[in-house]
């Protein structure tokens, strides 16, 4: 007996010391994971320490002139619901964390817009919270005012006359001027509601008039359409965006819907001298893949859809992004480019993509896109941030090639790190290249910690233009202003002034940038958000500065 114990005893202690023994292999491979970069570039250089950005926890990112000094400065939120922390550029190039700027209260919050929306020169803010069940304190949107006080100090007041009554979980609001009147109003997009059994909320649609807000939802046509007690047509609307994707001079809406409910593309259309929005969806092929839809859910996880003149044709396209997996079936949308035909009824030529690495079994997370001119060759290029599937999810870096073929770089220029979040350009240096700054977040994997990369931009320099449009008729910083470059060559370039967009929508450069290779400027149209009363868009040429900044005021 002694010996049947003496060999259980054994083998149990063989047993536990193979199993701490694979325990500790296992520790040791998943030590080995490498989540930054996979290899170095001299491309882009991480230049995060050097300029005063290191241990800095944040989930998303906001660039904008806070301080009116002429330099960007940037605003992180660490989460869903958490305080804004300032950061002053220095003219040394470095950031600074502000001890002059605050909201009058305590103000938390999941995304930021900042724009001047009184017009007074100080910058302003619209605050939004998403309002999930796990907030624990629910608040509406609110706008609030940037005040000047002594020894350069500004605070954020809140402006009573903004006034928005509704709680909802809203993911982003679109600030855009949808009648061209010189005011911005707001497109609000929501998701699920976990506070009301996980129903979809219908988005809404606000117009501002002599600082006062005033609810025009209507004009979203079929949106509240109700069947019985219910509005059958409302989608959970993951993010949303705006342009002019028929160019007839008016912004529209596209929103990304989850859970297989089809995309909305709303045109903007003129009925009875009254601006309506009509659901273009089904028959553009915006609203889903209609080869592989086989019903009215059998569509995508939906989460970004941007606009951007990609084959500088003079049409707009979008780059649709997806949450997909190899599990998922056939008819289940995957991120894709959706190239404008350019025909007069808006229609679209699918192409889809995946980043699998030659796995058996992947997911994509493509949470937001961006389009960009990294290489200043004149061709947009898109950025995405594939995130939320460590480590395999790592930011992608569609660089454009000349026959319009968007290869992945993003390896190659050394700023391929997992789980991006919040990615957005800005020239922080002023050389003329847009420069790279991404979060990354811990979703999914607890031992990533969070941090802010600033990727600095050493492609070989090219002709570039840049441009700070500042309004006076139009809103103040131009957004929905149409840019028209006709370079020396014969090139047109057709850009669109939108700086922020997708889900808790991060907030890019307010400096439109326009890369032309080795081309010059031959004219520079602009077509502001502002209609005269004659009917026609305020639209003029002007000069500009080849390779530096030009300021233009109207």
């Amino acid at each position: 007996m002694k010996i049947h114990y003496l060999l259980v005893f054994a083998l149990l202690f063989s047993a536990c010391s193979s199993f701490n023994k694979k325990k500790k292999e296992v520790k040791r491979k998943r030590a080995k994971i490498n989540y930054g970069p996979q290899k170095k570039s001299s491309a882009f250089i991480d230049v995060t320490q050097k300029v005063g950005l290191a241990n800095i926890e944040a989930s998303r990112v906001y660039i904008y002139d806070i301080n009116s000094d002429g330099l960007e400065d940037l605003v992180f939120l660490s989460g869903n619901y958490s305080t804004a922390q300032f950061y002053l550029a220095t003219k040394s190039g470095e950031f600074v964390k502000a001890k002059n700027i605050y909201f009058e209260d305590d103000v938390q919050a999941t995304f930021f817009q900042f724009s001047d929306f009184d017009k007074d020169g100080t910058t302003d803010v619209l605050v939004g919270l998403h309002n999930q069940k796990s907030a624990l304190t629910k608040k509406p949107i609110s706008i609030y005012l940037g005040n000047k006080s002594r020894g350069n100090s500004i605070i954020f007041r809140k402006a009573h006359e903004f006034k928005f009554d509704f709680i909802a979980p809203i993911t982003n609001v679109n600030v855009f001027d949808y009648d061209n009147d010189g005011e911005l109003d707001m497109f609000v997009a929501s998701w699920f509601d976990r506070r009301n059994k996980g129903k979809p909320v219908a988005n809404r649609l606000f117009t501002a008039k002599k600082k006062k807000v005033y609810e025009i939802s209507g004009a979203l046509t079929s949106e509240l359409a109700m069947r019985g007690d219910e509005e059958y047509n409302v989608a959970p609307t993951f993010s949303s965006s705006i342009c002019d994707i028929n160019n007839d001079g008016y912004p529209d809406i596209l929103t990304s819907n989850t859970a297989g409910y089809p995309n909305k593309l709303w045109l903007s259309t003129e009925q009875n001298k009254v601006l309506k929005y009509v659901d273009y969806g089904p028959q553009s092929g915006y609203a889903m893949d209609s080869i592989t839809s086989g019903g009215r859910f059998n569509g995508g996880n939906s989460t970004f859809a941007i606009c951007g003149d990609y084959n500088n044709d003079g049409y707009y396209d979008i780059a649709m992004g997806e949450v997909s997996k190899s599990l998922d079936l056939d008819y289940r949308d995957r991120s894709s480019i959706l190239t404008n035909r350019g025909l007069k009824k808006i229609s679209f030529l699918r192409t889809e993509y995946t980043n699998d690495g030659a796995l058996t079994n992947w997911n994509q997370g493509d949470m937001r896109g961006l389009w960009s001119d990294l290489n200043n060759d004149g061709l947009i290029d898109l950025i995405v941030d594939n995130s939320g599937f460590p480590p395999h999810t790592r930011l992608v870096s569609f660089v454009q090639e000349n026959d319009h073929e968007l290869v992945n770089r993003s390896k190659d220029y050394g700023i391929d790190i997992v789980n991006p979040s919040s990615t957005v350009v800005f020239d922080y240096n002023g050389d003329g290249r847009n420069d790279l700054l991404t979060i990354q977040v811990n979703t999914r994997d607890a031992r990533i910690k969070p941090r802010v990369y600033l990727f600095e931009n050493n492609l070989p320099q090219k002709n570039f233009i840049k441009l700070k449009l500042e309004g006076k008729r139009s809103n103040y910083d131009a957004i929905g202003a149409k840019i028209i470059v006709v370079t020396d060559k014969g090139r047109t370039l057709t850009r669109q002034h939108y700086f922020s967009y997708g889900q808790f929508q991060p907030q890019n450069s307010s400096i439109v940038h326009i890369g032309l290779g080795d081309e010059k400027v031959s004219e520079v149209i602009i077509e502001w958000p502002y209609r005269l009363k004659s009917g026609k868009k305020l639209r003029r040429s002007y000069p500009v500065i080849m390779n530096d900044l030009t300021l233009i005021k109207e």
